[in-house]
């Protein structure tokens, strides 16, 4: 067991849906934040090894709910409380897309022609 640093809290917003947890599938550990960071450690010394960008909101924020589609290749996040929703490619570590104007949001991955949505 161990403890992986917190980051430094905003007052905009409560403690409700500001933080959020996925295992890639090859097993690296995602979190998200109220900073709207996602970051990324190794699970055996909870060491940070890399960081996603950061969406283009109009204020902080960050993904309550964080999903790998089942090859690994891209990670969504979503936040019914901040309204939010992105995707990003996680080999390349590039955001593929950020919207903060998607109320009431259920998040489903699917196969599609160009790729998972």
């Amino acid at each position: 067991m161990g403890r992986i640093p917190g980051l430094p809290r905003t007052d905009l917003f409560s403690t409700f849906n500001t933080a959020a947890l996925a295992f890639s599938p090859d097993g690296d550990l995602f979190i998200s934040n109220e900073a709207q960071r996602v970051r990324i450690f190794d699970p055996a010394n909870l060491e940070q090894i890399g960081e996603l960008p950061t969406p283009a909101f109009q204020f902080p924020g960050s993904p309550s709910r964080l999903a790998f589609t089942s090859d690994g290749q891209a990670l969504v996040g979503t936040s019914e409380f901040h309204q939010m929703a992105a995707a990003w490619d996680v080999p390349s570590r590039t955001l593929r897309w950020s919207r903060c104007d998607a109320p009431r949001l259920i998040m489903t991955i699917a196969p599609t022609s160009e790729g998972p949505m």
